[in-house]
């Protein structure tokens, strides 16, 4: 069965303004006469599908792209007139795929229509679509009430930007707002913001006590001449000048007057004397790169005498942090050997001689050591060399060797190692012939030698950190 939709009849209604003022889904008036192909009306029940496109041919059916879709059920009249608001029927789908593969929800909207392109209603009756399809054009006084609508304002009106070549800005009530010149002058958070200011602070050169609120003027530079109030000015700086006038000149030369507190951030002199007296903290940084502040004094390097243990010293790499020692005039004959292969000597080789338990300093010091045996080989065989060796517990830390005659000679080991923290520790030596027919500490075979005058022992020093 045919179906004609007489367009000579067929009429539009656009109703944004007053639709969307009222908070509901926007909606368009579709009127149209339907019969069949004889001119008799239809005045039955219908199932109908409206889409909306935007672009497209009007003679051809699905051209364009689909920004709305609805199914709805009419009953037109006796004569065949129906009357349908766009938007109140039953969406086909939740969400359409437009141009450029976005995504939009399936609803009729101000985006629907929003298109340099034309808009075509499609409408199918039945399974027939009919065609041409009807271009949608709007009412000149509806699209001044959509953009009117848009522009409305609600409880308040944010402007990101004003720009203005001059002018007076005014703002009354409680209102908050921002200025930024050209020039780089800036009026908000409760502050303002220039490279100088010129005139009256607060209305009075002079103010009056406590008109300036402590920490609220930050390091910069004051005029040839900044007249001061009397009594507190900033942080507890208390005006003594009867005239309360500081020229710069007097500032830099003749000292700040003033009887307590900080007067200004940074104070800069090309020479001269710094004083301060009483419980008084200040930092100063030269041009040269020293600074005083914060309880230390920092400089690329330190020469004439310093006092104390240094401990509190950082940055200097060979900084001594502590020394100690443990060394023996005894004359003892070892006959443990330290084997002359290629095998780290173990704790349980050789004998011990000497102990140290230290608890470093800093835990990023360099821990450097010394061991030194004196003596000779004392048994029926040539002991040809002698080792000496430290430990950390049972770690071996280094060794040192020397060859060996009947006449003393001395094996020594110099080691460097990371403190690796601050927890306490036990350093010990041991010596030991290749042999075990002995080796005779601080003498020769028939005994000690130089009246004790000749000693080994392992001393420590604690650097850097």
């Amino acid at each position: 069965m045919t179906k004609n939709l007489r367009r000579g009849l067929l009429s539009i209604c656009v109703m944004f303004a007053a639709i969307t003022a009222a908070a509901l889904q926007p909606q368009v008036m579709v009127q149209g006469y339907l019969t069949n192909a004889a001119g008799t009306p239809y005045t039955t029940a219908q199932a109908v599908q409206f889409k909306v496109y935007q672009g497209g041919i009007a003679a051809t059916a699905g051209t364009g792209t689909v920004y709305y879709e609805e199914t709805a059920t009419i009953t037109p009249s006796a004569s065949g007139v129906f009357n349908h608001p766009l938007g109140s029927g039953t969406p086909s789908t939740a969400f359409l795929v437009v141009a450029g593969g976005a995504t939009i929800p399936n609803s009729l909207s101000t985006t629907t229509f929003d298109t340099s392109s034309a808009v075509f209603l499609e409408i199918s009756v039945g399974g027939t679509i009919l065609l041409p399809r009807v271009q949608m054009l709007s009412v000149p006084y509806a699209s001044l009430a959509t953009t009117a609508e848009n522009l409305k304002p609600t409880t308040s009106v944010t402007v990101v930007n004003i720009t203005a070549s001059s002018g007076t800005f005014t703002a009354t009530g409680n209102t908050q707002y921002s200025i930024a010149t050209a020039s780089g002058i800036s009026v908000g958070a409760g502050g303002v913001t220039a490279a100088f200011f010129k005139g009256d602070l607060y209305g009075n050169v002079n103010g009056s006590a406590g008109s300036v609120a402590a920490n609220s003027i930050t390091a910069g530079t004051f005029g040839s001449a900044v007249l001061l109030p009397a009594g507190n000015l900033i942080g507890g700086v208390a005006s003594t000048n009867t005239a309360n006038v500081f020229p710069l000149v007097q500032t830099m030369q003749g000292g700040v007057v003033g009887s307590s507190g900080s007067f200004m951030n940074g104070v800069t002199a090309g020479s001269g004397t710094f004083t301060a007296t009483g419980n008084t903290q200040y930092s100063i940084a030269t041009a040269s790169g020293i600074s005083v502040g914060a309880g230390g004094v920092t400089a690329a390097f330190f020469d004439g005498t310093h006092y104390g243990d240094a401990s509190g010293m950082t940055g200097i790499s060979t900084i001594l942090r502590q020394y100690t020692s443990n060394t023996t005039a005894a004359s003892n004959r070892n006959d443990t050997a330290i084997p002359n292969d290629d095998t780290i000597p173990s704790v349980g080789e050789g004998t011990q001689f000497a102990s140290i338990t230290v608890t470093p300093v800093k835990a990023a010091s360099m821990m450097f050591l010394i061991a030194t045996a004196h003596g000779a080989y004392s048994g029926g065989a040539a002991c040809n060399r002698a080792f000496v060796c430290v430990f950390n517990g049972v770690t071996n830390l280094g060794c040192g060797a020397t060859q060996l005659t009947s006449f003393p000679g001395a094996a020594t080991a110099y080691i460097m190692v990371s403190s690796g923290g601050t927890a306490a520790r036990t350093y010990t030596a041991r010596f030991g012939c290749e042999s075990a027919d002995g080796f005779q500490l601080n003498g020769i075979s028939t005994g000690r030698l130089l009246g004790g005058a000749m000693t080994s022992g392992l001393y420590l020093w604690e650097l850097g950190g």
